[in-house]
């Protein structure tokens, strides 16, 4: 199969970036290294040696046919807290689970596609690299059967034997199921669609839109949206502002909003609601609602707590690692699910 690509090595502008295929490297905690080897090779062809300190993410930015975009590498966290906020899985599209031949992660294959299957949100396109890490090239003709079989039974799969003098060989069959979801999931007809949306949407936001005081809002969705009224000579207007971070800063998040909106500090995830804060300005009142997002709600439970949200404060603890390397993750999760595209975002240590 010819690779039809080409990596860009120069800044590239986040308007140029026309579409992300997510990766992830997968497997049991016997494999951490060896995943790492992995995502490094793709991500630097010289054979170098892979840096100590390598991130759990890497992105990578190419021209697959002309079209320009990214391609991000994730290597699974097997010791995140269960407690924290951890997404990995989110519309990726490439799972590369990783065994080890010299003991019987491979026993574990099945449940790691599984696991990615659920949680992708894109199960009829995902595609599966099972990579077996394997000393030298002894077994390559003649697979241990028991390996063979549960090999077999992924769907929408292709395996490749990795050995130590092999890795480039990795790297091709990892951009060629690139290629193959850009080809699935990105069409040059999909793409100009998409961006004529992006357009209109532009065209859309730089419009300014004066509210009618008399008009009948017919829906609920449209009363939440209305964050801007007009009176007769004022203009009142909502902006909603969420604290939030994991579980073991959630006593910090409720004093940050109680010092914001003056209040006495009262911990604890009891308070559902604090009062909304008026801020006067000339012929203007501003309305500020801070909620801190709660983390007794129930699994499976209705919550959204990113609606309408305008002010995102990230909140972490220096002396508590998790908290800090969770940020990004509760920046997506934002990202993703806030209704609005003008949101501001503030990072704190709650020291």
């Amino acid at each position: 199969m010819s690779v039809e690509y080409t990596e860009i090595k120069q800044i590239i502008s986040e308007k140029d970036i026309l579409y992300t295929i997510k990766s992830c490297f997968i497997g049991d905690p016997s494999t951490i290294e060896d995943r790492k080897v992995l995502m490094w090779n793709c991500f630097n062809n010289k054979q170098q040696k892979v840096p100590e300190d390598l991130s759990q993410s890497l992105a990578v930015v190419l021209n697959i046919k002309g079209k320009i975009g990214r391609v991000t590498l994730e290597n699974y966290n097997n010791f995140v807290n269960r407690n924290s906020s951890y997404f990995p899985f989110k519309n990726v599209t490439i799972a590369v689970v990783v065994f080890n031949s010299q003991d019987n992660s491979y026993k574990n294959i099945k449940n790691w596609h599984g696991e990615v299957s659920r949680y992708c949100g894109s199960h009829g396109i995902l595609q599966t690299i099972i990579v077996g890490m394997f000393p030298d090239e002894t077994y390559h003709q003649n697979l241990p059967e028991n390996i063979q079989m549960v090999i077999s039974s992924i769907p929408n799969s292709k395996f490749f034997y990795y050995y130590p003098s092999g890795t480039n060989e990795f790297r091709k069959v990892f951009f060629s199921t690139v290629v193959k979801i850009r080809e699935l999931l990105f069409s040059d007809e999909k793409l100009d669609e998409i961006q004529n949306l992006k357009q209109r949407r532009t065209v859309t936001q730089k419009k300014i839109i004066v509210p009618q005081v008399t008009s009948n809002i017919s829906s609920s969705l449209n009363r939440k949206l209305k964050l801007a009224s007009r009176s007769e000579d004022e203009l009142i207007i909502l902006l909603k502002a969420i604290v939030l971070g994991d579980e073991s800063v959630s006593n910090s998040c409720h004093r940050i909003t109680q010092h914001i909106l003056g209040l006495p500090e009262v911990i604890g995830d009891d308070i559902y609601e604090y009062p909304q804060h008026l801020i006067q300005k000339e012929n203007m009142t501003i309305r500020l609602r801070m909620d801190v997002y709660n983390h007794n709600i129930p699994s499976g439970k209705s919550y959204t707590p990113y609606f309408n949200t305008l002010i995102s404060i990230i909140v972490f603890r220096y002396d508590d690692k998790e908290s800090f390397k969770n940020v990004v993750n509760w920046y997506q999760e934002t990202q993703r699910y806030s209704n609005l595209q003008s949101n501001h975002y503030f990072i704190v240590d709650a020291i």
